[in-house]
C-alpha cells in the first residue's frame, strides 16, 4: 500500500468515525430523558464495557467520581481523638458544588479544626467537585449512585461502628436510605432536611423521608415551611422535629471592605465605572428561577444602564439552552454575565448591591445568609421557602411568587433608593451576626446526639 492510499484510507477512516460519534451524540441528545436516567445509562455503560469507552474523556471522569468498592479506606480515627464520644460521621449525599454539600464540607471544617472532633465523611451517591476539599479535612468513604447496595452500607456502617462511631449528622433527604443501616449498627443519626415538595417528588425521596421519619434520633428543619412539606410524605413526632435554621458557615474576608470588592469585581468582569449590580448564585435551573432572573434583567435594562445583572453558578443544560434562546436577540445581552462555578463566592456578594432570590422553592438557601453577612439587601418571591419568609421579616423586600414585573420594580426601587437599601443591608447583617452564628449551630446539632462536653481549641491549649 503506498503512502496516498495510506492517507486516503486513515482520511476516510477518521472521517466515518467522526461521524458515528457525532450521530451518536446526536442521537442521545435528543432522546426525552431526565438528567438522573441519563447519569445511570452512561454508568451502567462505562462500568459494564470499560474497554469500549476507556479511551473517552467522559469515562476518565466518571472513573475518578466513582471508585470501585474495594477502593474504599477503612474506617480511621483521627490520632489526637482518644475517646467515642469526640467522633462522629457525616453524611453528605454527595460532592456535587450545590448548596447542601457546601454546608456539609462546612460542618467537617468546623467539627475537626475549631471542636477538635475525629470525623469520616460518607459521599453515599457519588464524587463531586468537592470530594479533594472533603478529603484534605477528613477521611471519605464513597459510595456510588447507581449499584450502591444496602450490603455495601452495612459493610460500612459495621466497619464504622468497630473503629467508635457512634453518631452520625446525615445532610439532606437524598441521604436517607442510610439512617435505618447506620441505626441497626448502633449509630445514632440526626438528619438535616432542607428539601420542600417538589424536590422530594422530583428526585423521588419519599422513601428516603418515610426512612427518616422512622429512624433518626432527631430531624432537623431550617424552617416550618419544610417541616410542613416534610409532612406531606412522613409524620415526624413533635419530640424529635427541631426548627433550627443552617449558620454561616463561613464569613465574608470582604466584609469591611465593600468598595474595594466593588472595584475589584468591577475590572474582573469589564463593567464600567460606578455600575450596580445585582446578584444571584446558585445552580442556573428551573427551580432556582434562572429564566425569570433573564426575564427581570431585560425588563430593568431596557430602561436603565446604570446597572448589570451577574449569574454565579453552573448550568442545568435544558435551562441553559432556554435561556439563549431568550437572550438571542437582545441588545442587553453582554449586560447579563453568568461567570459559571466558583469555589469562594465572597467577593461577588460583597461587591453586590441586591441580590435576587428568584427561586420558584428554596428551603433556606445559605446564598441569603452569606448576602446579609454582606450587608446586602435581598429581593425574594413571597411563599417560596424558609428564607423568602426571613426576608419579608428583616433585610429586603418580598413580591408575589413569579411575578416579574413586581420583582424587576423592587430591585429598581432599591437602586433608586439608596437609604432604603442600607437601611435594610444593616439590619439583615446585624440578624446574621445575632442569630446565625455557626458553632452555635453545630453545638446544638451535637447536643441532639447527646454530645454535651465539647472540646475546642481554646479548651485543649488550657
Amino acid at each position: 500500500m503506498n503512502a496516498l492510499t495510506r492517507y486516503l484510507t486513515n482520511k476516510l477512516y477518521s472521517s466515518l468515525r467522526r461521524a458515528i460519534v457525532e450521530g451518536a451524540r446526536w442521537v442521545w441528545l435528543g432522546l426525552p430523558l431526565t438528567t438522573h436516567v441519563r447519569n445511570m445509562i452512561r454508568h451502567r455503560l462505562f462500568r459494564n464495557f470499560p474497554k469500549v469507552f476507556g479511551r473517552m474523556k467522559g469515562y476518565r471522569e466518571w472513573q475518578l467520581l466513582n471508585p470501585p468498592v474495594s477502593d474504599r479506606p477503612t474506617g480511621q480515627v483521627a490520632e489526637a481523638v482518644a475517646d467515642s464520644a469526640q467522633r462522629i460521621i457525616v453524611v453528605s449525599h454527595d460532592a456535587q458544588a450545590h448548596g447542601g454539600q457546601f454546608l456539609a464540607l462546612g460542618m467537617v471544617k468546623s467539627l475537626v479544626q475549631e471542636l477538635r472532633f475525629g470525623v469520616e465523611v460518607v459521599l453515599l451517591l457519588g464524587g463531586g467537585r468537592l470530594k479533594s476539599d472533603f478529603e484534605a479535612l477528613a477521611p471519605v468513604h464513597q459510595l456510588n449512585e447507581f449499584d450502591s447496595s444496602v450490603s455495601d452500607m452495612k459493610k460500612l456502617a459495621q466497619s464504622l461502628a468497630r473503629c467508635g462511631f457512634t453518631r452520625a449528622i446525615v445532610n439532606t433527604t437524598a441521604a436517607g436510605n442510610i439512617v435505618p443501616v447506620f441505626s441497626d449498627a448502633g449509630i445514632d443519626c440526626i438528619c438535616l432536611v432542607h428539601e420542600l415538595p417538589g424536590v422530594i417528588r422530583s428526585h423521588h425521596l419519599e422513601r428516603q423521608a418515610g426512612q427518616i421519619a422512622a429512624s433518626a434520633k432527631a430531624v432537623v428543619f431550617p424552617a416550618q415551611a419544610v417541616a410542613d412539606g416534610f409532612a406531606q410524605f412522613a409524620r415526624v413526632d413533635s419530640a424529635r422535629q427541631i426548627i433550627r435554621p443552617q449558620g454561616l458557615y463561613r464569613n465574608n474576608k470582604w466584609r469591611t471592605r465593600k468598595e474595594a470588592a466593588r472595584a475589584a469585581l468591577g475590572e474582573r468582569l469589564g463593567l464600567a465605572p460606578g455600575t450596580k449590580i445585582v446578584l444571584a448564585v446558585g445552580y442556573a435551573d428551573h427551580r432556582k428561577g434562572v429564566d425569570l432572573f433573564v426575564a427581570c434583567a431585560l425588563e430593568i435594562l431596557t430602561r436603565r444602564t446604570d446597572v448589570d445583572f451577574i449569574w454565579v453558578g453552573h448550568w442545568d443544560p435544558a435551562m441553559h439552552n432556554a435561556v439563549e434562546t431568550m437572550l438571542r436577540d437582545s441588545p442587553c445581552k453582554a449586560r447579563i454575565h453568568f461567570v459559571g462555578y466558583e469555589p469562594d463566592t465572597a467577593i461577588y456578594h460583597a461587591g453586590a448591591d441586591i441580590f435576587a432570590l428568584t427561586s420558584r422553592e428554596d428551603p433556606f438557601p445559605n446564598v441569603v445568609l452569606e448576602s446579609f453577612d454582606a450587608g446586602v439587601p435581598i429581593v425574594a418571591f413571597s411563599g417560596t421557602g424558609g428564607a423568602a419568609s426571613l426576608v419579608e421579616q428583616v433585610g429586603g423586600l418580598a413580591v408575589p411568587a413569579q411575578d416579574v414585573a413586581a420583582f424587576s420594580a423592587a430591585i429598581s426601587r432599591l437602586l433608586d433608593e439608596p437609604g432604603l437599601a442600607a437601611t435594610l443591608g444593616n439590619a439583615a447583617q446585624e440578624h446574621v451576626d445575632r442569630h446565625f452564628a455557626f458553632r452555635a449551630y453545630l453545638v446544638e446539632l451535637c447536643r441532639l446526639l447527646g454530645i454535651t462536653q465539647l472540646r475546642d481549641q481554646k479548651s485543649r491549649a488550657e
